[in-house]
């Protein structure tokens, strides 16, 4: 076993890794779990979803309700090592968007100051996911890509256009335009 006393060390290749696999594992699952019905079908959540978001904001509270309840029970049945992966590509999508801003100025990556504060930053985040609100900002995250998802459904001929197998090929085309 290696110990470095309880310090948070990640390379370039084990970030790598944790993005990957939240997204290719435990994204995906998520979103089967909320897009498919028992019976192999669209679900009856992702068809309300559809109707009631308005690229923004729920037209149905009870919709965004339901949908954010079934986010947060599927992170909380997540185990600690799960849920920090899903921190990790949360904290990722921040860092290109912070990189992507107009704010920032490429030479400021360059700084190993700049580095070192936000290695800090990104430690604290991970140690206290509930007190510096990490934690509510991923399920936020998530209500919002898988709101966005439903949209690339077009119900207006029914659902029953849909098969599990064209879903999951949705998935996976929503997968690529996340990486």
């Amino acid at each position: 076993m290696i110990d470095v006393d309880d310090k948070l060390i990640v390379t370039k290749e084990i970030n790598e890794i944790m993005l990957r696999y939240a997204m290719n594992t435990l994204y995906k699952d998520l979103l089967i779990k909320i897009c498919v019905s028992k019976d192999g079908n669209i679900s009856s959540l992702l068809e309300r979803i559809n109707e009631n978001y308005d690229g923004g904001m729920f037209t149905d509270a009870d919709v965004y309700f339901e949908l954010a309840g079934r986010i947060s029970a599927e992170i909380e049945n997540l185990d600690k090592t799960d849920k920090t992966a899903f921190y990790f590509y949360y904290l990722n999508k921040q860092y290109i968007k912070l990189l992507e801003s107009d704010d920032f100025e490429s030479n400021d990556s360059n700084d190993a100051g700049f580095s070192a504060s936000f290695g800090r930053y990104i430690a604290s985040k991970l140690y206290e996911p509930e007190e510096s609100n990490l934690h509510s900002n991923l399920l936020e995250m998530l209500e919002n890509q898988i709101s966005m998802f439903s949209l690339e459904f077009d119900f207006s001929t029914g659902t029953d256009d849909y098969t599990r197998d064209e879903i999951e090929e949705m998935i996976e085309s929503q997968l690529g335009f996340l990486r």
